[in-house]
């Protein structure tokens, strides 16, 4: 009898949970701890596609916040309460890119909404250090030939990392 009980016990643990018997390691998912809830908390899988897309909620705050405030938001209307990500210096700072490069940060926006999910599960799906490092090589190769990185990428964040220094010199003047 008690035999059967574990055969019983082991058989609904294997129903109960198979991706976890059956499933392949995933070093980048145990390097960021990531389980499959995690995972289904950020992205959607279309399987008509066999495509990743980000999760209801994360498309919302994107194309609700993040890329009206990217897109449309200059110093001249920027206000506390209509800032999500930046406060005015950073804003001011990536104003201060090149006029042909003032568009990049929509860009890469709009490029985070429709590509983010499927770099993001392409890369915890990594079966080896080495697939997940080719992954982030073919996703910035691609990034840097869709977005003009060479020039408006390299002013666009070097904007950003003076932003940053900026932000962190006055947060530790604060305390």
């Amino acid at each position: 009898m008690k035999f059967l009980s574990i055969i019983l016990l082991l058989y609904h643990a294997y129903t109960a949970h198979p991706s976890y018997i059956s499933e392949e390691p995933k070093p980048m998912r145990e390097i960021f701890d990531v389980n499959e809830y995690n995972i289904e908390d950020v992205v959607n899988e279309e399987v008509v596609v066999s495509k990743y897309v980000f999760d209801d909620e994360i498309i919302e705050v994107v194309q609700e916040d993040v890329i009206p405030e990217l897109c449309y938001l200059t110093s001249d209307n920027f206000t506390v309460y209509n800032s999500f990500l930046l406060d005015r210096y950073c804003l001011e700072e990536l104003e201060s890119v090149s006029p042909q490069c003032r568009g990049f940060k929509c860009e890469l926006a709009h490029y985070f909404l429709e590509h983010g999910a499927q770099i993001y599960m392409d890369f915890m799906n990594a079966a080896s250090y080495k697939e997940a490092v080719e992954v982030v090589h073919r996703e910035l190769s691609v990034a840097f030939e869709k977005l003009n990185m060479c020039t408006c990428g390299r002013e666009f964040f070097k904007a950003l990392f003076k932003c940053a220094r900026s932000t962190r010199k006055c947060s530790v003047l604060r305390n």
